[in-house]
């Protein structure tokens, strides 16, 4: 199996356990984790909009329970972030870096 194909069967995986998902944020977990297998990444977090300009985590994976609980508890707002992409690290916000 090559590794674009483990990825992707990854990702149907995670398919089926979204449709499973009893709840928005149990989705929101099993797609962070999705993404991060996908991508070889260390984390994922996805922040949602909560109306008054914050942006909580609601859903979060991290292969470590150290790093992850710091990221789940940082607050962000929308003005921190804005809507702009960035391509570097030194242009985000401080609260990103």
């Amino acid at each position: 199996m090559t590794a674009k194909t483990a990825k992707l069967e990854s990702l149907a995986a995670a398919g089926r356990e979204l449709a499973q998902a009893e709840t928005i944020d149990d989705a929101l977990v099993v797609l962070a984790r999705a993404v991060a297998a996908a991508t070889n990444a260390m984390l994922a977090v996805i922040r949602v909009p909560d109306g008054s300009g914050g942006l909580p985590s609601r859903g979060l994976w991290s292969s470590s329970t150290a790093l992850g609980a710091e990221l789940e508890g940082l607050e962000l707002s929308l003005e921190d972030v804005g809507t702009e992409e960035r391509t570097e690290d030194d242009e985000l916000p401080e609260s990103l870096r």
